[in-house]
């Protein structure tokens, strides 16, 4: 039998028990002179098993045991079947000579009570085991987690100190080398300096986004924009709070998020946009948006991609430290279209305090 239609043959199975005994308790109360006085017993004790065979055979098709368990919780309702048919018969062989109908009427029965009770051992087994599955990945999870964890430190030790240093020592030394003497060789070297500070930078927070959240707190979503919108160069940008939530969150994380986003309206939207920060309606999660150009329909799924931007200046890793950021509190994120025509990013699953 095809592993798929274990779940219909049990359920098919429990249709025809359940006709069966109908029809076989309408012959009793019709048809007097019966020779077997337990016969309604029988019936009336079956019911629930007839019951829990056809639910148990539709709930194993929509339930989240994989198929290749079927075969499994398959076995144990038909050993289940046979093995109470055999007993029944053995035991009523040791009672009373077994007549035909006596014969039928045991099979129906403990057909019923045998299937009913093997198919709910075999899906208590098949999820037992499951679990057992499900655990152990979540073991190795958390040990690869543990893994990339070190790893993490260790590049991020690799580049706050043996790349920062050596660089502070040249930008030093280039500082004497201006007052010396005066070379346009000069200031090409302090921009790559610069160029080079700024990747350590963006390397550091990217690193710093995707290392696991270990706790998180009560954080006002308008305080945390403020102070976020303080930290990068806003020129002549405006912030807009528009509604705070008190929400569950990594305070420094999220600001990390907010500054991404700030940056990235600034860059594309130039120093005159206009950055909005509010609470959804639903109430479940906030939105960043702005008056800018927008981003057009075909790049919104690359945008979240480490190394992709549409300018040539721009490392591509602000939008790729949010999404870091989002994937460890477990939230989501869409970015759309605002009615100015700007790019408007909804972050939801959010938690509060009350939740």
């Amino acid at each position: 039998m095809s592993t798929e239609r274990w779940p219909y043959a049990i359920a098919g199975t429990g249709g025809l028990l359940s006709l069966t005994l109908v029809g076989e308790l309408f012959v009793y109360v019709s048809v007097s002179g019966m020779p077997y006085s337990g016969f309604p017993i029988g019936i009336l004790t079956s019911v629930p098993f007839v019951i829990g065979l056809v639910y148990g055979g539709y709930w194993l098709a929509d339930s989240e045991l994989p198929s290749e368990r079927y075969d499994q919780v398959g076995r144990w309702w038909v050993g289940g079947t046979i093995g109470m048919i055999l007993l029944v018969l053995v035991v009523n062989i040791q009672i009373q000579p077994l007549s035909t109908i006596l014969v039928v009427g045991t099979v129906r029965w403990s057909a019923a009570i045998g299937g009913g009770a093997g198919l709910l051992m075999g899906i208590l087994q098949a999820q037992a085991i499951l679990r057992g599955i499900e655990a152990e990945k979540a073991r190795k999870q958390r040990q690869q987690a543990e893994r990339e964890r070190d790893n993490l430190e260790e590049f991020t030790r690799i580049v706050s100190h043996d790349l920062q240093n050596p660089l502070h020592v040249a930008q030093g030394n280039l500082e004497l080398l201006r007052e010396d003497c005066e070379s346009p060789q000069i200031d090409t070297i302090e921009r790559a300096h610069d160029r080079m500070s700024t990747i350590i930078e963006r390397t550091l927070t990217l690193a710093r986004a995707s290392r696991p959240i270990s706790e998180t707190g009560p954080v006002d979503l308008a305080a945390v924009a403020e102070r976020s919108w303080e930290m990068i160069e806003s020129a002549d940008a405006t912030l807009q709070r528009e509604g705070t939530q008190t929400i569950c969150a990594d305070s420094d994380a999220l600001q990390h998020l907010f500054e991404n986003v700030f940056r990235n309206a600034i860059e594309h939207g130039g120093d005159y946009v206009t950055v909005r920060v509010g609470v959804l309606e639903t109430g479940a999660g906030f939105y960043i948006e702005d008056d800018g150009p927008g981003i057009p329909d075909a790049d919104r799924e690359q945008v979240f991609e480490s190394g992709y931007s549409t300018a040539p200046e721009n490392l591509g890793f602000g939008l790729s430290i949010v999404r870091r950021v989002v994937q460890r509190h477990e939230w989501e994120i869409t970015v759309g279209e605002n009615d100015d025509g700007g790019a408007r990013f909804e972050i939801r699953g959010v938690e509060t305090p009350d939740d």
